[in-house]
């Protein structure tokens, strides 16, 4: 089973308009919502794909539309209520230009007692899931290390467990220090974690291994169109980016952990796990049915990529 661990879920409001006018009135032509956020994106995408999944963590009032969202597509969820309300994240859409524009708020802030409790609840999570999945924002005033705790207390009190990382920051530099099985960050969240721009394959390479003499085991680093590196000991693969009709961004990073998570899964080799991952974000990018992706559409797509040893 994969838990996906949220502090912090959101609603995604969609506002579509045929010309976006800023500073003047603009009228809505189509509006819609769901629940999101990113580790809600993780569990939705891995159960689309197959795989058992399991949301977990800190859920504030007015929460019904990600719970009904989870509900609908087969995943199971055990959130902790917190005081608040669930953030909202109003994406804008031009459809004169294509032009998407992102408003995200924060989420109410939880007190010690709470970040404690959630900690616990992800270590017991951890016992009973072969992956745990730590992504997204932290509540003001939580601690910068809390991914890196909860990753200290998954490896002493649940050792089986692999963990994953998709983090950015501090958050990430924090707790790469705990060691996670695995970290997707992108070219640009690397290169700031390295302290210097990452242009080529050569950088890109030098900085994930880096991340592999500190301990972590794999690293994948996504690059948009462009595919994706993954680097595990002494081997490193490269799956270019494919050509597609773009739907939608949203989630195709979540969805990318979901589908390594898959790949893995289904045999320990790196190649095809990159494979499953480019293929996964690929059919979220494309799909514009009810569900987050489909099966179908990703086998689709796994077909077409291909991995280059690098």
């Amino acid at each position: 089973m994969i838990t996906t661990i949220s502090l912090s879920p959101a609603i995604d409001k969609r506002l579509e308009f045929e010309t976006f006018s800023i500073g003047g009135t603009n009228r809505v032509v189509r509006s819609e919502a769901e629940g999101a956020g990113k580790a809600v994106n993780v569990a939705l995408a891995a159960q689309a794909l197959g795989l058992p999944a399991h949301c977990a963590g800190i859920l504030p009032g007015s929460g019904q539309l990600i719970t009904e969202r989870l509900e609908r597509f087969g995943v199971a969820y055990d959130f902790l209520p917190a005081p608040g309300s669930v953030r909202v994240n109003q994406k804008l859409f031009d459809r004169s230009t294509q032009v998407l524009t992102e408003m995200n708020e924060s989420c109410p802030p939880v007190n010690d007692e709470l970040l404690e409790a959630a900690a616990a609840h992800a270590v017991e999570c951890a016992k009973k899931s072969d992956y745990l999945v730590l992504t997204g924002s932290l509540p003001p005033k939580c601690p910068t290390g809390w991914y890196g705790e909860v990753l200290r207390r998954v490896h002493a009190e649940a050792p089986a467990c692999r963990v994953i990382l998709d983090a950015e920051g501090k958050r990430f530099s924090l707790a790469v220090d705990e060691k996670p099985w695995l970290v997707k960050p992108n070219q640009y969240e690397l290169g700031l974690f390295a302290g210097r721009p990452l242009d080529t394959h050569e950088d890109i390479l030098a900085a994930a291994r880096a991340l592999i003499e500190r301990g972590v085991e794999v690293v994948v680093v996504s690059m948009g169109s462009h595919g994706a590196i993954a680097v595990r000991g002494g081997e490193a693969v490269f799956v270019p980016g494919l050509k597609l009709h773009v739907v939608t961004t949203v989630g195709a990073g979540d969805s990318m952990v979901a589908g390594l998570m898959y790949g893995f899964s289904e045999r320990d080799d790196l190649a095809w796990a990159l494979r499953c991952g480019t293929a996964s974000a690929a059919a979220r990018c494309v799909y514009a049915g009810p569900g987050y992706l489909d099966r179908a559409v990703f086998r689709e797509m796994l077909e077409k990529t291909k991995a280059e040893k690098l």
